[in-house]
């Protein structure tokens, strides 16, 4: 998240919002960043604001400063104080230049384990240690400029526990400049809550094949050990639920953290036989697409406007959009192959008067898909998780739908189908049509999924960890997305 910055008049450039000027340790503060920062000597203020509050209701002081206070796109810094103390919740600092290329993680790393006891003292690595996420990269765009910068998380550490949300995040650009900082605080106490009748680590593991989704993949990636670069396999893989393999510490049941994450969010809800269609359709040009619209899907275009896409940054893929006062309507094509056609209502502040039911559209989506379901698609999981139920004034549904092998979804071959509950018809549809078939591996000689985890977690060891005053285990993050062939039992990282 960046930091915001304001350009307020000349009036205010040295006196806070209520007329005072900034008091002893707020100024020493900014003199201390002053010194570790140079350039800021030379920027007036363009403001400061003390009437700000942290993430828990603290008074900060926010000191706004611009190289030249009549250039926007000038050189600007934004410094958050603790009223009371003087330290440094946060800053950043815009060169004014853009950087495209963020550094690599042990540069950056390197670069912030120096910069922090400069700024929050000697011993503040003692605290704080390097979190395991190290892909992390943050995109700031300002005044003109784009830096992408590589950002190293630390974590607050008591007596072996990190303390979840207690944390300093530190973004590092392309020249090993540290010039972003956000700390984030919780209502820990120093003191932890009693740990008795806490899971061992090893009893915690064992609760943990709970999180692994069993799903093939038709296009795995993988990086080849001997080129180093991306290619890709079919696969049977256990895939782990990282971002909501959460486990209470006391129970080892899922403890909800908010954050939604399984990696392939598929339901196991019925499997359906189906009968598929294979029938194909092409649009080489807006004239084609059009025509595909209006006779083979039934969308009206009367009183749409052509709006052409800007070209899209993944190969071989071309999107067609008519757009009017109250819809928009696109049509996308990967490789000229028509993958799928939307509508998008636009509220016309008026309630919807549906003509039929959830349950009535429900039954028109997977006859309406089968026309168009490639000839290898013999069984689909109807994914209750991809059902969208319809707003109000927007009365709309989509149902999601996944292939099946050998009772097995395909994690990478979905298609959705949605209805417009309002008149009855289909408003939308989409598709890994293109997909060529390809052998999957049998699934017979698949490894269980507790040997799964445990080989996962010698890879990604669960830390203890202090959610509010709850304690939990999670696995340690991964580099993006990882899981487990579950032929061989290894661990793959793209």
């Amino acid at each position: 998240m960046a930091i915001s910055s304001n350009s307020l008049s000349q009036s205010e450039l040295v006196l806070s919002t209520t007329g005072q000027a900034l008091n002893g340790v707020v100024k020493e503060t900014l003199g201390h960043m002053k010194k570790l920062y140079p350039q800021l000597q030379d920027y007036p203020f363009v403001s400061v604001n003390d009437q700000a509050k942290d993430n828990m209701g603290n008074p900060v002081v926010e000191i706004f400063l611009r190289q030249d206070t009549d250039r926007k796109d000038a050189p600007h810094a934004t410094i958050i104080v603790h009223a009371a103390t003087g330290s440094v919740q946060g800053f950043q600092i815009m060169s004014g230049k853009s950087m495209f290329s963020p550094p690599a993680y042990k540069f950056a790393r390197e670069k912030t384990d120096a910069f922090l006891p400069k700024l929050l003292g000697a011993d503040i690595l003692q605290h704080y240690k390097p979190s395991s996420q190290e892909q992390l990269i943050l995109s700031i765009e300002e005044a003109g400029s784009t830096m992408e910068l590589r950002t190293v998380l630390y974590e607050r550490v008591m007596d072996g526990v990190i303390v979840e949300g207690d944390a300093i995040s530190v973004a590092v650009d392309a020249d090993g400049d540290v010039v972003h900082l956000q700390r984030t605080a919780t209502s820990v106490a120093d003191k932890l809550p009693d740990q008795n009748n806490l899971l061992t680590v090893q009893q915690a593991s064992e609760k943990f094949p709970q999180f692994l989704d069993l799903v093939y993949l038709e296009r795995m990636t993988y990086k080849d050990s001997q080129s180093q670069t991306e290619k890709h396999r079919p696969a049977l893989i256990y895939a782990p639920a990282i971002y909501a393999s959460t486990l209470d510490a006391k129970t080892g049941n899922y403890f909800p953290t908010g954050v939604a994450g399984r990696m392939y969010n598929i339901s196991k809800g019925p499997v359906i036989k189906v009968n598929p269609g294979g029938k194909v359709l092409f649009a080489k040009n807006e004239q084609v697409a059009a025509t595909i619209l209006t006779r083979e899907f039934g969308i009206s275009l009367e009183g749409m406007v052509y709006a052409p896409l800007a070209a899209t940054p993944i190969p071989g893929r071309k999107g067609y959009v008519w757009e009017s006062a109250t819809a928009r309507i696109e049509l996308e094509t990967r490789n000229d192959q028509v993958i799928s056609f939307n509508t998008s209502l636009r509220s016309t502040g008026s309630d919807p008067k549906p003509k039929i039911s959830e349950e009535q559209a429900a039954k028109m989506a997977l006859p309406f898909l089968q026309t168009y379901l490639q000839k290898d698609v013999a069984e689909l999981l109807a994914n209750s998780q991809d059902i969208q139920t319809y707003e109000q004034r927007y009365p709309i549904v989509t149902f999601g739908f996944y292939k099946v092998h050998s009772g097995i979804p395909v994690a990478d071959r979905g298609y959705s189908v949605s209805i417009n509950l309002e008149t009855g018809k289909v408003a939308g549809m989409y598709g890994d049509f293109d997909q060529k078939p390809v052998q999957l591996p049998s699934a017979n000689n698949r490894i269980s999924p507790e040997q799964a985890a445990t080989n996962f977690l010698k890879a990604h060891p669960l830390e203890l960890r202090l959610i509010n005053q709850t304690y939990v285990y999670r696995p340690k993050i991964m580099q993006g997305d990882e899981y487990i062939d579950a032929i061989t039992g290894q661990v793959i990282s793209p």
